[in-house]
């Protein structure tokens, strides 16, 4: 069960175990937020219970009711047991628990950024190392990386819609590159610091990102390369975009495993980002908030 769109307070009641009068009198303080039907019925957004349950440490005792795996929020996580508790979960296919465990760490107040750098990415490249070295079949890498796509865009809906005055953010892969969760785990951590960033996804021809720049106006693109088709056309790529880019007065930032220093060094970009952290300290310096995430 995926987590769904909006709830009623009665919903939200029996997740919390809690009066629905009470629920009503969080909505109507602020505390949650809450829209209105034409009708006038209160209407609960994901995003605005997960708020409130990172805000005030809610115990959720039945998580299941807003659609998150049961027993979620019921089990401390730690960092440096999160990555390794992620690979035996990806491994067995066990879906249900990587939602579980990165949920836990969101809800406790961990950063997207943090989830991504110290959970997710280590986990998949312990994956990507076994499934090179043939300890995992192909199938297992695959499945792996569906799921943890697939989880990174249940917590991109936990996350409070930028503002409209927000800088835009676009970006993707380039042609020969077929990883997705790179480029999404991007959209998600700036997404997260208050920026419209929009992931267009994977082997992108450089001219449609090309014409992307110019009909968007973003103020950053980035290309994340978990691969290529051939080191001249990544130079060529870069080459075209960096200009392009430069000439809308945006900022061309680049990053992945792919990009070694014999590569790198070949290459036309603004910033090069070796993690999601480093990334968002980049984005800050652009579009700064008063708040920070939490980590």
């Amino acid at each position: 069960m995926q987590a769904t769109k909006h709830f009623t307070t009665r919903q939200i009641a029996k997740a919390l175990d809690v009066s629905e009068a009470s629920v009503k009198r969080w909505c109507d303080k602020g505390l949650i937020e809450t829209t209105r039907t034409a009708g006038g019925h209160r209407r609960i957004q994901f995003e605005g219970i997960v708020r409130y349950l990172r805000d005030r440490r809610q115990p959720l005792p039945r998580p299941e009711v807003i659609g998150l795996p049961a027993a979620t929020g019921k089990t401390p996580r730690k960092l440096d047991r999160a990555s390794n508790e992620i690979v035996e979960a990806l491994e067995a296919g066990e879906e249900e628990r990587v939602r579980r465990i990165l949920f836990d760490l969101y809800l406790a107040g961990t950063s997207c950024t943090t989830i991504g750098d110290r959970c997710i990415a280590p986990a998949l490249n312990t994956i990507g190392d076994r499934w090179e070295c043939g300890d995992t079949a192909v199938y297992q890498e695959r499945r792996a990386c569906e799921i943890v796509r697939r989880a990174i865009h249940e917590l991109r809906a936990a996350i409070p819609s930028p503002p409209a005055e927000a800088p835009i953010a676009i970006g993707g892969t380039l042609s020969g590159d077929p990883y997705t969760v790179p480029t999404a785990l991007v959209e998600l951590v700036l997404r997260e610091c208050g920026w419209q960033a929009s992931s267009y996804g994977i082997d992108l021809p450089v001219e449609t990102l090309c014409r992307a720049i110019e009909e968007e106006s973003p103020r950053l693109v980035w290309v994340s390369a978990s691969g290529f088709a051939s080191p001249e056309d990544l130079v060529a790529a870069f080459e075209t975009l960096y200009e392009r880019a430069e000439s809308a007065g945006a900022v061309l930032v680049a990053g992945g495993r792919a990009l070694e220093e014999g590569i790198r060094s070949r290459l036309r970009f603004t910033v090069h980002c070796d993690t999601l952290q480093h990334l968002v300290a980049f984005a800050k310096t652009i579009h700064p908030r008063e708040s920070s995430p939490p980590d």
